[in-house]
């Protein structure tokens, strides 16, 4: 069940729709929202948008932190071509910043237009309230200021340049809709494989693995789930690592390198330069003695104080006791993560979920830590 937290995320989603509705009606734009397009698939589209001879179909996505990835960007802009032509102007509207010559290039190559945070405070700054809003959102959004995406040049009407940059442009030819194979993404494939591995051993079973067993198929099918999502943010990726005294075998060290928040957040909150994933291909729900294990491997003098443990069916209420009690004792934090949040975690990669309105990864490790840390007792 989301937290409170979470719930306030969700609906930060929908105010800043809101507030993107509010750009288009302030420019004398009538809109339609949230219609369903049948052809060329079945679509839900967030604004479809027309004044005078312009008109085109806009898709939002609020992000977390102040940039995304080019290929979160691409994931979006991807996400709907198949409707690319029902409308003159095809519109991605970002709450990050997007460069320039980044625009440009995926507006040649996909037929799109991006309007990024720096367009919104353009297209608002006529307007306070509404101007004032979208700071406030962006602040909530992502725990940093806006500032500089708000300092506006002179010399021109500032409210309305993005929407006579969309009219400077030539429109995109309209084309009749044509039905689109259905052609797996590369989460969607990522997701499929890690599915297929089979259970490996019972919760007691300790032996060690050859790199055909099931075990070490769904450690390297993990493994490169979390390169995917966050080769960005990580690195090292050191896997099958073991300490200096031989004792003990780490599954994957990652060092933490990003400026995303919410990797800032764990580096600043848990004094941690380093996270560890653990793998475990259990028949059964994982059980304390996994918690207790893992626990010691996380060390304050190593930087090493967070774990994220993967498993297919998730951990029992006495695994779950345990990773609150090394919380709560030793300030260890142990995030239980399953098979299911691996794949929620690729569709919103790829802009693909429909329950969060942030198009962030992170959401669901914010959601875990949450959910652990608002119901924890002393």
């Amino acid at each position: 069940m989301p937290t409170r937290f979470n719930k306030q995320r969700i609906q930060l989603g929908y105010q800043f729709e809101k507030v993107c509705q509010e750009v288009f009606l302030t420019h004398n734009f009538t809109i339609k929202i949230n219609q369903f397009i049948e052809q060329p698939i079945e679509r839900e589209t967030d604004i479809i948008f027309e004044r005078g001879d312009l008109n085109g179909i806009a898709e939002i996505k609020l992000y977390s932190s102040r940039t995304v990835s080019p290929k979160m960007i691409e994931n979006a802009v991807e996400h709907f071509q198949p409707l690319v032509g029902l409308y003159k102007i095809n519109l991605l509207i970002v709450s990050s910043a997007v460069s320039k010559p980044y625009k440009q290039q995926l507006l040649e190559q996909f037929s799109v237009h991006i309007w990024d945070i720096t367009d919104l405070f353009r297209l608002t700054f006529n307007n306070p309230d509404l101007y004032y809003e979208l700071e406030q959102l962006y602040v909530q959004a992502t725990g940093e200021s806006p500032a500089e995406f708000m300092s506006i040049e002179f010399g021109f009407e500032l409210d309305d340049l993005p929407i006579r940059d969309l009219k400077d442009l030539p429109d995109t030819p309209k084309k009749t809709p044509s039905p689109t194979p259905a052609i797996k993404t590369k989460g969607e494939e990522l997701c499929e494989i890690l599915r297929m591995v089979p259970s490996g051993r019972s919760d007691d079973d300790d032996s060690d693995d050859d790199d055909a067993s099931p075990d070490r198929q769904y450690e390297k099918a993990c493994i490169e789930i979390l390169r995917f999502l966050f080769d960005r943010d990580l690195a090292l990726w050191e896997d099958q690592l073991t300490t200096d005294a031989g004792i003990h075998r780490f599954d994957l060290v990652c060092r933490i390198r990003s400026d995303h928040n919410f990797w800032q957040e764990i580096v600043g909150d848990f004094n941690s330069r380093y996270v560890l994933f653990e793998f475990k291909n259990y028949v059964n729900k994982i059980k304390q003695g996994q918690i207790f294990t893992t626990e010691k491997y996380l060390f304050e003098k190593g930087y090493r104080m967070i774990a994220f443990v993967i498993s297919k069916k998730g951990a029992d209420k006495n695994a779950l006791i345990a990773a609150k009690g090394a919380m709560r004792e030793q300030g260890k934090l142990i995030v239980n993560l399953t098979d299911k949040d691996l794949c929620e975690m690729l569709a919103l990669y790829e802009g693909r979920a429909e329950r969060h309105k942030i198009s962030d990864p992170t959401e669901i490790l914010r959601e875990k830590i949450d959910e652990m840390l608002t119901k924890m007792i002393r």
